[in-house]
């Protein structure tokens, strides 16, 4: 049996029609290098184990989810206790974790989006075979020397470029 088949979306085809997809949301981590007054993502945190979330993918595609968003604050990998969980894990870098996650969701049939923050241009090229969006976030909340350089609003725009 086709997955394609298998959800049926009324107007999905037509031109003038909007749809939408439910979502199954899984965060790799709330843990964050940035200091963002309006986020919670700066809570003490490790990672989400990547094969733990074949069970949820599972019972999404099975309640009709067609897609599956993974969320992480910004960089959760510039911590030390991060470091050694993906080396624990066998993973050479955050961006293979990241890869390895949304290529299980993929096959298990969800269209893959990320929202992981900020992501190299080789990282993104990487990431973009097994995902279908990457959101970048335009908010510019630090200014100054002290500056992160992934809430830069230029480094954000270059990205987009």
């Amino acid at each position: 049996m086709e997955l394609e088949n298998e959800i049926k979306v009324i107007g999905e085809d037509a031109p003038n029609t909007v749809t939408y997809s439910r979502t199954l949301v899984i965060s790799f981590s709330r843990l964050c290098k940035n200091k963002c007054p309006y986020c919670g993502f700066n809570k003490k945190d490790g990672l989400t184990v990547p094969y733990s979330t074949i069970k949820q993918i599972k019972h999404a595609r099975s309640k009709g989810i067609r897609e599956v968003l993974y969320i992480a604050g910004e960089r959760p990998d510039t911590f030390t206790h991060i470091r050694s969980a993906l080396d624990l894990w066998g993973f050479s870098s955050y961006v293979d974790y990241i890869y390895t996650i949304a290529e299980l969701g993929f096959l298990e049939g969800l269209i893959p989006v990320l929202d992981v923050g900020f992501l190299t241009p080789a990282e993104m090229k990487k990431i973009s075979e097994v995902t279908a969006i990457i959101k970048i976030m335009l908010d510019d909340i630090n200014t100054g020397a002290k500056a992160t350089v992934g809430k830069r609003l230029e480094i954000r725009l270059k990205s987009l470029e």
